[in-house]
């Protein structure tokens, strides 16, 4: 009798992965859409943000739902579908994964968890099928609330801007039509941003002082003033805005912000009122940023930084951070918008990559002009998350890991050398620095919060309500 082999013996094993892989198409959006039709929407949430890494779960005309992995790209959905009835039924998540050892080889499990949409639609050969902005919020119970806002010139711009070839592909005319479904009319809106304000207020605010305000922004086009007073931080007054684009990633002082809005524009916020700009000719932004009185920054996917101290009247280069490869789009999850953060200090602003190694660039510009400043980041540094300037020097915020403790690394003013010092324990997530007293610095941990009163050397455990966290 035959002995069959290793290889053969796992055959059906192979098969069944097969099977499963061919449940999840992997999402490639094409030049030309052919006899097929797109489905666009835009995705945005406060209280659950985890879903814009989730994979839209789309049950199609033969009644079998499909994953389409890497479905959404930053906040915007588009999946090509062939003409047909659909259902948008979930956003999948993957939460997370094991391996277990069988006679026949290794198993892989891996857990998600779903967030219900059930959004019908159709899609027509040679037009895009648009769900609107899908504002998906947590409604408690393991219950998700999804609402719909208009979203038709971002959406439109978005597919003329990101995917030149593939709008002009669309050949049926209009080229986008709207889904079934009620979206949401001007006074829901403004009752939808009121409510995602008071949501952000306490966190986006935690170190105001009292009597002080603060811009902030947020999805669904949210802009508002709030103010710290003897009771706490309050919306003082919403700031209208010409988009449903989520603006969590605007970034400013407390009196301007700046957000990108398109490729080549971007949104203004000073006072009362938010203007959208042109970004100079050519260049693509990343990001945005205000500062001072009158300065916009602008980064491209290279990291060279377009700044101008006029308002966008004029503009000049800094280079000291440009990258030797632009930020990778070209896998299914490419590098998502504002990715380069940017952090005011006393006498100009830095600039850095989100979650950024050593290798990474770190420069200081100067509000008055002066020669940018490139700044070499420590080897011990694995991600960079945050900086936090304060009169004695620069701190980056640690970034989370699981099991070794993190790192805070400090460069004090005037010097070059890195001070590197411990986390209490392993598992932290977030670091604040008291204004008032900065060498007094608290971190959030799984296991708990923790204290520093001297400036990261030495760290002791609190409650939550004597911390910066409260």
């Amino acid at each position: 009798m035959a002995t069959l082999t290793p290889l053969v013996r796992l055959l059906p094993l192979l098969s069944l992965l097969l099977l499963i892989g061919c449940a999840k198409p992997l999402v490639i959006v094409p030049d030309n859409v052919g006899e097929r039709g797109l489905l666009v929407a835009q995705v945005a949430s406060q209280s659950m943000p985890e879903v814009l890494r989730g994979d839209p779960v789309i049950k199609h005309p033969d009644g079998e739902h499909r994953t389409h992995i890497g479905g959404i790209r930053g906040d915007t959905l588009i999946v090509p579908l062939h003409p047909g009835e659909y259902e948008l039924s979930y956003l999948q998540q993957m939460t997370g994964s094991s391996s277990i050892p069988t006679a026949v080889g290794t198993m892989h499990q891996t857990s998600y968890r779903n967030y219900p949409v059930h959004r019908r639609f159709t899609i027509e050969s040679g037009r895009a099928t648009n769900l609107g902005m899908l504002i998906i919020e947590d409604a408690g119970f393991r219950r998700v609330l999804v609402r719909q806002a208009n979203n038709q010139n971002e959406i439109e711009r978005f597919l003329q801007d990101r995917y030149p070839a593939t709008y002009a592909s669309l050949r049926a005319e209009p080229r986008i039509v709207d889904a079934p479904g009620q979206r949401l009319d001007q006074p829901e809106l403004a009752a939808l941003r009121r409510h995602i304000a008071d949501q952000r207020a306490r966190d986006a605010a935690w170190d105001l002082e009292e009597g002080a305000t603060r811009l902030i922004a947020g999805p669904a086009g949210t802009l508002a003033h709030v103010r710290r007073g003897a009771d706490g931080v309050s919306v003082e007054q919403l700031v209208e805005a010409p988009t449903v684009t989520d603006l969590s990633g605007c970034s400013g002082t407390a009196r301007r912000l700046a957000c990108v809005s398109g490729p080549h524009h971007y949104l203004l916020v000073e006072g009362d009122r938010a203007q959208e700009r042109n970004a100079p000719a050519g260049v693509v932004i990343n990001s945005a940023h205000a500062f001072g009185e009158r300065g916009v920054v602008l980064a491209d996917d290279n990291m060279r930084l377009h700044l101008s101290r006029d308002g966008g009247r004029s503009w000049s280069v800094v280079e000291e951070a440009v990258r030797a490869k632009p930020f990778d789009r070209s896998r299914y999850r490419g590098i998502a918008l504002n990715h380069v953060v940017f952090t005011n200090g006393s006498r100009g602003f830095y600039a850095f990559e989100s979650g950024g190694g050593s290798n990474t660039g770190l420069v200081h510009v100067s509000f008055d002009g002066g020669t940018p400043k490139s700044i070499p980041l420590p080897r011990s540094l694995s991600r960079l998350r945050n900086l936090v300037e304060t009169p004695s020097g620069v701190y980056l915020t640690p970034a989370y890991t699981e099991m070794a403790k993190g790192k805070v690394h400090f460069l004090p003013r005037e010097d070059a050398e890195w001070q590197v010092y411990d986390l209490p324990v392993a598992g932290c997530r977030d670091m604040r620095v008291a204004a008032a007293a900065p060498r007094i610095m608290d971190v959030s941990c799984r296991s708990g919060y923790y204290r520093s009163e001297d400036g990261g050397r030495h760290w002791a455990p609190l409650f939550q309500a004597q911390s910066l966290f409260r």
